[in-house]
């Protein structure tokens, strides 16, 4: 319960590099299993990582779980990493122009 748990709470911001690329090894390792039983063949390439996650329930409902999950944390912390230098931006901005505005009054 508690491994389990404390998967479920990983602060995606605090992900480090070296973790992100040794989940990206691990996932592409994975996949290239799970399609040389396929002989590598993807119906749809648009939907490959649901193509995965069936492939892998056939072996493991928790493994297709824990597939669905590595990948979904993989996109948060693309989306984060792009998103938050600007919201950083947009907030030091803000500040700036409190500032600027609190200067002329």
């Amino acid at each position: 319960v508690g491994f389990l748990k404390q998967l479920l709470e990983v602060p995606i911001e605090k992900l480090s590099q070296t973790t992100e690329r040794k989940l990206r090894t691990v996932l592409e390792t994975l996949e290239e299993n799970l399609l040389k039983e396929v002989n590598h063949v993807v119906p749809d390439p648009d939907k490959k990582s649901e193509y995965l996650i069936e492939l892998m329930k056939k072996k493991s409902q928790a493994g297709a779980g824990m597939l669905k999950y590595s990948l979904n944390v993989l996109n948060c912390v693309r989306v984060y990493r792009v998103v938050k230098p600007k919201s950083d931006l947009v907030i030091r901005l803000q500040a700036e122009a409190k500032r600027a505005t609190d200067e002329l009054n």
